[in-house]
């Protein structure tokens, strides 16, 4: 009896679990897709690595 009390409130919770999960999925897809910092990000690792080089005169 225990046993399928515990059985079915995972099961109710995974079940409720289930639409949230696809809710903040859609968001960080999104979000993600359209990301327009993706370029700075890019050019600022780049001149990071070109200022931490040993061959950059200061």
């Amino acid at each position: 009896m225990i046993e399928a009390l515990l059985s079915l409130y995972i099961q109710m919770l995974v079940v409720t679990l289930i639409p949230v999960l696809i809710f903040t999925l859609i968001n960080f897809r999104t979000s993600f897709i359209n990301d327009d910092t993706f370029v700075q990000e890019l050019m600022v690792k780049e001149i990071g690595h070109h200022l931490h080089e040993s061959t950059v005169k200061k």
